[in-house]
């Protein structure tokens, strides 16, 4: 838990890199079906030297019984933000309606009753981080 507990310091630093429009406030990032909580959003990392990258990002953890909506929502973002700052420091970042052609990255978290898994692919590459509730 103190892990987590940094972890999610470091990242409240960064929140302001993403600027949201008043739309994009009132829409719904998580949605609820067959028992889960889900997400599923698309962002554009580009460069000043016009180098980009589009990523996907998904995460998904049962509905009942695991995690509220609220905390699966903001272990989401703190999860994602990080990652994204790590990868792509210094980048512009902006949200996608949708891909265009396939990801650069793909990010991927489960969450579950012992606890969560992050995964993430670029490159044909896959690399997994789990880390149970109580670390």
């Amino acid at each position: 838990m103190k892990k987590l507990f940094l972890f999610i310091v470091s990242v409240v630093f960064s929140l302001t890199a993403f600027a949201q429009s008043q739309q994009e406030l009132l829409a719904d990032l998580v949605t609820v079906t067959d028992g889960k909580f889900t997400i599923v959003d698309y962002v554009l990392a580009e460069s000043e030297d016009d180098d980009n990258a589009q990523i996907k990002l998904y995460a998904e953890a049962p509905s009942e019984g695991v995690i509220s909506r609220d905390n699966f929502l903001s272990l989401y973002t703190t999860i994602t933000i990080n990652l994204i700052n790590t990868f792509y420091s210094g980048y512009n970042i902006e949200e996608l309606d949708d891909l265009i052609g396939n990801p650069d990255l793909e990010v991927n978290i489960f969450m579950g009753k012992s606890g969560y898994q992050v995964e993430f692919t670029s490159e044909g590459e896959t690399h997994r981080m789990t880390e149970r509730w109580e670390d």
